[in-house]
């Protein structure tokens, strides 16, 4: 199969079909022609098509956007329904709209998978993505940034322009901007002026944009990224509305989006469960372990264990054992906040990287971790908890030989205390 270009009059009847050498769609191109383009399509596509060309029946040439593909179903010749992309472009005769040029290419010639996809695929650098993201659709008089809300912790403004409006964009969001909570139903939402902060406009207008349109992308339901699209159009053109094969692209491209970002959540999740301890939430031994291997400035390692916790699992059972070992582990975070890693090295073995702290702090985290743990569990008829701590200046890979050693001394000294090595 091959693509085919056609002419279609303002009625939307085809005068000309070339191309499409060897059948197009299991029809001689040269069939088509003074067909109605709506007798090839079923009912709910041609109301699409119609949609598409009333929005743009009025008028010049210049008006019309710079051409987007969007995809249609075409009736076959074995009448059923083919996947296309469609590319239209009108043109003028005597200073009058006579009608369209439209390039249509079979999908099985063209690729479902975006350039940002595929990168992700490739496992390319984040950052590279979402760059790429940001300019599937840069068409002349459009700029897109891609706001990426999948982290808790920061949100990330992708404007690959690197100007002002990213920043200020960034800054709008970080004040309580959220635009994509304004959209309804469809897939975006042209923002009237009352809705974009007046910096944010101000600097729309300033480069040369008149209106600024919202996508959320949503990941299980949840809105994790959104697409600020900036576009400036030419005269005749409605402002007001955004045209059916645009609509259908920023569907599209959300759709791509919400892909990348599950591809992104299910990796972290894995990568966590690699990394954290099932039971208890806390880093396993390996993620200490490579802490201790990175750290470079001044610390302390404590070390911890249960006090007679196999006389807790054989006399109450397992599963009190594991809501006592979650109930340790959340004692002994709260205990060293905010400078400790926490980690569960197995069994009822705990131990904390203490980053930047002297060993008189040090002592004191160590001290209310065994103060905290003495106190009462709120779990049935589990009597006392204690443990043994060992606490050890870091140094050197030492370090950690010699906080063992100071908890191997305070369990041989009556447990439920600490030890400094």
């Amino acid at each position: 199969m091959r693509p085919v270009v056609a002419e279609i009059d303002g009625s939307g009847f085809i005068v000309r079909m070339d191309g499409g050498y060897g059948g197009f769609l299991g029809r001689d191109p040269k069939d088509y022609e003074n067909t109605s383009v709506f007798d090839h399509l079923e009912p709910a596509e041609g109301q699409r098509l119609a949609e598409y060309f009333i929005q743009n029946s009025g008028g010049g040439v210049a008006s019309v956007v710079t051409p987007l593909p969007f995809r249609m179903d075409l009736l076959g010749a074995d009448s059923r329904a083919h996947p296309v992309d469609i590319i239209p472009t009108a043109y003028e005769e005597d200073g009058e709209r006579a009608g369209w040029i439209v390039v249509v290419v079979p999908v099985a010639m063209t690729t479902a998978v975006s350039r940002s996809l595929e990168a992700e695929m490739a496992q390319m650098p984040r950052e590279h993505v979402r760059k790429l993201l940001a300019s599937e659709l840069a068409v002349e008089g459009s700029r897109w940034a891609f706001v990426d809300l999948s982290s808790e912790s920061e949100v990330t403004v992708t404007d690959p322009l690197h100007d002002r409006f990213g920043e200020l964009a960034r800054t709008a969001i970080a004040a309580g901007w959220r635009p994509w909570e304004l959209v309804g139903d469809e897939p975006a939402k042209l923002l009237a002026s009352h809705e974009v902060p007046a910096e944010v406009l101000d600097e729309i207008r300033a480069l040369g944009f008149e209106r600024i349109t919202a996508a959320p992308v949503r990941v299980g339901g949840v809105v994790s990224a959104a697409y600020l699209n900036m576009s400036a159009l030419p005269d005749g053109v409605d402002h007001t509305s955004i045209k059916v094969n645009v609509m259908d692209r920023i569907k599209s491209l959300v759709d791509v989006t919400s892909l990348v970002l599950s591809r992104w959540q299910d990796r972290d999740d894995l990568e966590l469960l690699a990394r954290s301890d099932a039971l208890t939430g806390l880093a396993n031994r390996q993620s200490f372990d490579e802490a201790l291997r990175s750290q470079r400035s001044r610390a302390a390692v404590v070390y911890i264990d249960i006090d007679n916790f196999k006389a807790i699992n054989d006399t109450l059972g397992h599963p009190t054992g594991d809501r006592v070992l979650q109930e340790v582990a959340n004692r002994i975070v709260e205990a060293s906040r905010p400078s400790g890693l926490v980690a569960r090295l197995g069994g009822d073995e705990f131990a904390v990287l203490l980053d930047g702290l002297g060993m008189e702090t040090a002592r004191v985290v160590g001290e209310r971790i065994v103060q905290s743990v003495r106190e009462p569990m709120p779990i049935p008829r589990c009597g006392p908890v204690t443990v043994s701590v060992g606490l050890a200046n870091f140094e050197s890979d030492g370090a950690v030989d010699d906080a063992d050693r100071a908890l191997l001394t305070a369990k041989r000294n009556g447990r439920d205390q600490l030890v400094i090595a």
